[in-house]
């Protein structure tokens, strides 16, 4: 019997697991593996009734690589601001006080 639009679909894989898959309304799925159908269907059933009920929101793999970078960003500017800006400051004012040898005139 075939499913519905958003009721989600099983299937068995050609490595012998059974896959369930839900569209998230983007475009975009979520995957479920078990070893079992019967695995794949509770999964499946406990991943719809999470995304109606709102309890879950499963991000498509472009939002978490957002997510990933924006952390990351965050952090390298932490970094920079912390410590390279301190002692770029602290390397600027060690070469202004050093002078450089005078440079001897041509004959």
């Amino acid at each position: 019997m075939r499913r519905g639009n958003n009721e989600g679909t099983i299937y068995k894989r050609s490595d012998g697991r059974w896959e369930a898959a839900i569209s998230l309304g983007n475009g975009d799925r979520r995957s479920f593996y078990a070893k079992t159908k019967q695995e794949a269907a509770a999964k499946l059933h406990q991943a719809l009734r999470n995304l109606q009920d709102g309890r879950t929101r499963y991000r498509s793999d472009r939002q978490y690589t957002q997510m990933i970078v924006v952390s990351r960003l965050a952090f390298y500017r932490h970094c920079v601001e912390r410590r390279a800006i301190p002692n770029l400051v602290l390397d600027y004012s060690l070469c202004k006080e050093h002078k450089p040898p005078p440079v001897p005139s041509c004959p």
